[in-house]
């Protein structure tokens, strides 16, 4: 585990590069309000809902700077809220469900769900309703940079350009006009390379291998086709090859584990694993990082008697794990 408390002295250190202070030097502990603030009348509102992107490694931090240690692992989809606009490469976030935390989160990690479908500008990526993207910052302008993975057959290709900063968000929007894409479902038969023009007798885009492409088929162009390639986010474009009608994709389903034990803390098995009640506070000392409000776990890695406390690794579900200490008369039975 990649997450360590080094020695109590130095923590009091590092708990002061945390302090989760802004820049306006205002504290943000996890007891502290703090007021929504803006970056412009036409850019968003934050605290902002987003959603944490797919990523290795751990993803939050105990402060800003580039060398402050991290302290917590974050799953893909969580959402949660961006405290402040990104500005630097790591964030102040705040994750609420079973265990709130307050923490500087690896900046690469934002993401967003599409809330009303589009073109990014500046790219042929196209997204609707419920894609993901990664959110790169925000301009003055009202619109957000972001970035598009764009999977077609054993192909990606990633497209950065700016999207209106008000259609994005944490949820799944239902289908309507706003959100679906253009198009009817279709599939490419290709026997040979297909390749994708911005239109007709224009721009290559790209150049997609012989296979069955999904795409949603918009209208016929000249010789061609106008298409969206992919499943979403998709490659917008013009092909020579026919599409064929097809059923709309079936949505994959993940059963979800019904293993008790969060995975962050399943491969922890050499420290022993200890129930947590509701309320407990995991913190560094005087900083509180993280509350919970549900029963949680705990891997215990060390107990200080001197001081009364425990260095635990907590979760409560599968969706955030964090590394702190707790008093050691909160550390309840052992998980048999």
């Amino acid at each position: 585990m990649s997450l360590r408390v080094s020695s109590r002295a130095s923590v009091a250190v590092l708990l002061v590069a945390l302090g989760l202070v802004t820049a306006r030097g205002m504290s943000i502990g996890l007891a502290q309000a703090t007021p929504a603030a803006t970056s412009g009348t036409a850019g968003p509102t934050f605290p902002m809902q987003v959603v944490s992107g797919i990523g290795d490694g751990p993803a939050l931090f105990m402060g800003a700077a580039d060398e402050s240690p991290a302290v917590g692992y974050l799953s893909a989809g969580v959402v949660f809220e961006l405290v402040e606009p990104p500005t630097t490469s790591r964030v102040l976030v705040r994750i609420r469900g079973g265990m709130r935390v307050r923490a500087y989160l690896d900046a690469s990690r934002i993401a967003a769900r599409i809330e009303r479908r589009g073109r990014i500008r500046g790219t042929p990526a196209y997204v609707g309703g419920g894609d993901f993207v990664r959110v790169l910052g925000f301009d003055p302008d009202g619109r957000a940079r972001v970035s598009a993975h764009v999977v077609i057959g054993s192909r990606a290709f990633d497209y950065t350009g700016t999207y209106p900063a008000v259609g994005l968000g944490a949820d799944v929007p239902d289908e309507t006009p706003d959100t679906t894409p253009p198009g009817t479902f279709a599939v490419v038969h290709a026997i040979a390379p297909v390749r994708v023009y911005d239109r007709e007798g224009g721009t290559l885009l790209e150049t997609l291998p012989a296979g069955e492409i999904p795409c949603r088929l918009m209208a016929p162009e000249g010789n061609g086709y106008t298409v969206l390639l992919g499943t979403g986010p998709y490659l917008a474009g013009y092909i020579a090859e026919r599409p064929i009608g097809a059923p709309s994709p079936t949505a994959t389903f993940t059963r979800p584990s019904m293993d008790p034990v969060p995975a962050r803390l399943r491969s922890q098995e050499n420290f022993p694993l200890v129930h947590l009640a509701t309320g407990t506070r995991i913190s560094f000392e005087a900083q509180v990082l993280a509350i919970l409000d549900q029963p949680g776990l705990a891997r215990v890695i060390a107990r200080h008697e001197d001081t009364g406390e425990a260095d635990v690794f907590v979760a409560v579900d599968s969706s955030v794990a964090v590394r702190g200490m707790v008093p050691i008369d909160a550390l309840g039975a052992a998980v048999e």
